[in-house]
């Protein structure tokens, strides 16, 4: 995943590693298109710019995710966040699409990720209305 971030300008390998490189530390969810277009929710391969500023090594995040919540997060990371400014400072055309990948994309990448490979925390089983396991 490391070298897919240091190629150079905007191949669907360098976003789909970018992508999961902030799903791994931000814990985001990938969100799809058909959300974003009709409940207007977002999740990483579905962001705007405006849902992301950069600062120093900081990347913060405010936006509408799952069930229309407010999300208010940041990532401290100087590599990303260097990435993340070149990324923001595309100028994009009309005729052209955004600089996404698709979660599918997203999906693959993280797959073939070293980052795989790392304990993933676990989380306590959701109970179903307060009942015993």
């Amino acid at each position: 995943m490391a070298r897919h971030i240091e190629l150079e300008g905007l191949p669907e390998e360098r976003v789909a590693a970018i992508a999961v490189r902030l799903i791994n530390l931000g814990w985001f969810r990938v969100g799809t298109d058909r959300y974003a277009k009709s409940s207007r929710t977002f999740g990483i391969t579905t962001l705007r710019k405006s849902h992301v500023a950069v600062r120093g090594s900081r990347i913060s995040f405010t936006y509408r995710g799952k069930h229309s919540i407010m999300l208010r997060g940041a990532i401290v990371d100087a590599e990303l966040a260097a990435v993340m400014r070149e990324l923001m400072a595309q100028r994009i055309s009309a005729r052209s699409s955004p600089p996404r990948t698709s979660a599918r994309e997203a999906g693959r990448c993280s797959r073939q990720s070293s980052l795989q490979t790392m304990p993933h925390p676990r989380r306590k089983p959701k109970r179903n209305g307060g009942s015993p396991p």
